[in-house]
């Protein structure tokens, strides 16, 4: 289970969204809840000669902080009133996703949760994201609550008692299976896994379709099903509710969002946590599943493991 929770927070309430989630998990987990603000180092013009300029940009900076240290305060008394206990504030300065990764390694921060628009593409090549600079360089699961354009806040709280985990046979896709069953415990959740075969695969490997294809195309189902049903026999041994679902689509991240949406489920995946370039010319299923799915999203980056390295099976372990 989560111990320490951290919710980023810039003072809007797009940025609140996350405490709906973040509020839930700390109740069922007993865990610490973290608000944290980080007050941005901003450049500033030459001062006068006189010095006054100097003394008014400290006076400034200073009530901004006391403002952003008393907006804490609010909405730290708001959680308390309604049964949180465990929560600590605190006011960071510094460049915004640095200073938080900074802060979530010093204070053994073991989930972040936070909102984000769910931007993809050349949007937030461009842009850029506090989100995606979390997702890819934090060593701890991320919890991503997708809102949408002009939204003020979160549309639906997720529920945690379902958490559908999309695996492809993959040592990388397994490693979300750790951080789901941390999520999903204190709830007693139901887990799916689903693997999603991919018709357009089958397609390209013929020369002539379509009785062949057919036939390939289902013996690529039957594998997937015996691989995901491996897995949840693992889990099953831990009295672990756990089901399993093969879909073919010849797009993974439909599939998955669509799956999710059925079920009302959190969905859990790892990713490669690759970023500009990389992710726009080879992709990435979980970033397409952000921009697609309405539940919540947990995301891991596992830790780069050395050329021949075979761990444990996480079910296993």
């Amino acid at each position: 289970m989560y111990r320490r929770i951290l919710v980023p927070l810039d003072g809007s309430a797009f940025a609140e969204a996350a405490i709906p989630l973040a509020e839930r998990t700390a109740g069922a987990c007993g865990a610490e809840l973290h608000l944290v603000r980080v007050h941005p180092v901003r450049a500033q013009p030459s001062p006068p000669p006189t010095g006054a300029g100097d003394r008014l940009r400290e006076d400034e900076d200073d009530r901004l902080w006391e403002d952003e240290r008393g907006y804490l305060s609010r909405l730290r008394a708001s959680l308390m009133a309604r049964g949180l206990a465990e929560t600590r504030i605190t006011v960071l300065k510094g460049e915004v996703a640095d200073t938080l990764l900074t802060y979530a390694r010093f204070q053994s921060i073991d989930l972040i949760v936070l909102a984000t628009h769910g931007r993809g593409g050349l949007e937030r090549a461009f842009q850029g994201s506090v989100a995606d600079e979390l997702v890819r360089r934090a060593r701890t699961p991320v919890l991503l609550e997708r809102i949408a354009e002009g939204a003020a806040g979160s549309e639906a709280v997720g529920c945690f008692d379902r958490i559908l985990i999309p695996l492809d046979g993959s040592r990388l896709a397994e490693e979300a299976i750790r951080p789901a069953l941390a999520l999903g415990r204190p709830f007693r959740a139901q887990y799916t896994l689903l693997q999603v075969v991919r018709s357009v695969t089958v397609l390209a490997s013929l020369p002539e379709p379509p009785r062949a294809d057919r036939r390939l195309l289902a013996q690529f189902a039957m594998e997937a099903r015996q691989y995901v049903e491996e897995v949840a026999s693992g889990l099953r041994r831990e009295d672990l509710s756990v089901s399993t679902r093969v879909e073919v689509g010849d797009e993974p991240a439909e599939a998955i969002a669509r799956v999710a949406a059925e079920e009302r489920a959190v969905v859990a995946m790892a990713t490669h946590g690759r970023s500009g370039l990389s992710r726009l010319v080879m992709g990435s299923v979980a970033d397409a599943v952000l921009r697609r799915a309405t539940p919540p999203l947990l995301l891991f980056r596992p830790r780069e493991r050395r050329p021949g390295h075979r761990p444990p099976r996480p079910h296993r372990a």
